[in-house]
């Protein structure tokens, strides 16, 4: 899984995550990764908020690239 942000951090890759809140909540969410931190979180933007946003990656329980190939380019 850490492949695959790498990748998406690095190509500009959209990827789609299910992630687990601090509250125990799942989203299924598709994100384009625009900083890895510590090896221990990521920020990227989300599209499902429409904004940037820091996930953990102990909470991120899959990662997979996006049905549709797209490249997102953000400022």
């Amino acid at each position: 899984m850490y492949n695959l942000l790498r990748r998406s951090y690095l190509d500009h890759l959209e990827i789609e995550i299910i992630y687990l809140s601090k509250q125990g909540v799942l989203t299924h969410r598709t994100i384009l990764v625009t900083e890895i931190v510590n090896d221990k979180q990521i920020n990227a933007f989300c599209q499902l908020r429409r904004t940037k946003r820091t996930f953990l990656i102990e909470n991120i329980l899959s990662a997979s690239p996006t049905r549709q190939k797209k490249r997102m380019r953000y400022a």
